[in-house]
């Protein structure tokens, strides 16, 4: 009988399609890496400056259409 602990090594990750959409969809468009969080209420995406900050709130409509979010979108300042 397997172990947890082999069962667990052998498990990938799946990440939800909205995850990879906005991560797709900050790299085509403004060829910067982000870090997307996920919680029962909303995506939250953190990005490495204001200035992209302040544009992708400003598409936030068009982010949640495109990718399909089916929670509120956050944007947060990190680093």
């Amino acid at each position: 009988m397997n172990e947890l602990s082999d069962l667990l090594k052998q498990r990938t990750p799946q990440e939800p399609p909205q995850v990879a959409a906005l991560k797709a969809y900050v790299k085509e468009k403004y060829n910067q890496p982000i870090q997307v969080q996920t919680n029962r209420t909303h995506y939250t995406i953190v990005v490495p400056g204001a200035a992209l900050a302040g544009r992708l709130r400003t598409e936030s409509a068009q982010i949640t259409e495109r990718c399909s979010l089916d929670k509120k979108l956050v944007i947060r300042i990190g680093y």
